[in-house]
């Protein structure tokens, strides 16, 4: 599985080779971008990806600080990458996998996490550190189809692999699925359709038709409702009368008294294991 996320990605840290005008006066200065070709930066990137777009519109959205303590801040549109102390910012939108797991469905909670890594330097020369501050800051505004953002942290997810340990710093997500469309959807109807199948224990049992057509028109009912196509009449129904066979009960359920007191039974015997089933249910997920 996979989801999209707009990010805002700063990274900084401090380069000692660099050299100050010697008529800089402002706290920084905004450097063109395309100094970031002649000098080193953090070789990050998005471990879990699956594809990354840079924002170009109207122009690219990423921008380069210079400080006076040779500190370096790059933004871009993704979330904050910090090493030690240069500053980059720039925009992104990243499609990420994420492992989900639906054995609770629709009562699941995902786990899902936005990893970055360094590509060729080890812990010995790169180290990734999350803002002391604010190393996340998530919209409040943001509004998922079917589930909420529980809770949010970050964490640090430094790998060991055969060549050396490469820094790495990841973000996890807590999504939990919204229960109210599920309700709506899934349960509710289910419920109609059982208790309208307990009218059929309050019909006689002569009625065989009746009986068998509640349950199957009920069932029809509920499950075409969202098909707005009208149907057709049967212009071909053979409209002749009907003969009403005949009920031999004593060749089936041994008389009609044992119909009726299986019906009685089942008038309370089904609804009370609804309920029961409903409580076992509620009490497991909730």
């Amino acid at each position: 599985m996979t989801y999209v996320a707009d990010i805002f990605l700063a990274q900084s840290w401090r380069d000692s080779r660099l050299r100050l005008p010697e008529n800089m006066s402002e706290d920084y200065r905004i450097l063109d971008v395309d100094w970031l070709h002649n000098i080193w930066r953090p070789d990050c990137f998005f471990k879990n990806a699956k594809k990354v777009t840079f924002h170009e519109m109207s122009i690219p959205n990423h921008y380069l600080w210079l400080y006076h303590d040779k500190t370096l801040l790059y933004m871009s549109n993704n979330k904050l990458c910090h090493t030690r102390k240069r500053n980059i910012r720039f925009r992104l939108t990243l499609v990420l996998s994420c492992a989900m797991k639906f054995e609770s469905y629709p009562h699941d909670t995902q786990i899902c996490s936005m990893m970055i890594e360094s590509l060729s330097h080890t812990t010995q020369d790169l180290v990734f550190l999350w803002n002391m501050t604010d190393p996340l800051v998530v919209n409040p505004e943001i509004e998922l189809p079917q589930l909420d953002i529980s809770n949010n942290y970050t964490t640090d997810c430094t790998i060991e692999y055969s060549t050396g340990n490469f820094t790495c710093i990841q973000i996890v997500f807590n999504l939990r699925r919204r229960l109210g469309y599920h309700l709506f959807h899934t349960y509710i109807p289910s419920a109609l359709i059982v208790v309208m199948s307990w009218i059929a224990f309050w019909i006689k049992p002569e009625a065989i038709p009746a009986r068998v057509t509640l349950g199957v028109t009920s069932l029809l009912t509920l499950g075409l409702r969202i098909n707005t196509t009208p149907m057709r009449p049967d212009t071909e129904r053979n409209r002749s009368p009907t003969r009403q066979p005949t009920i031999q009960y004593k060749q089936c359920c041994q008389g009609r008294a044992t119909a009726i007191y299986i019906d009685k039974v089942s008038r309370f015997f089904f609804p009370f294991s609804f309920f029961i089933l409903n409580v076992v249910y509620w009490s497991t997920f909730l």
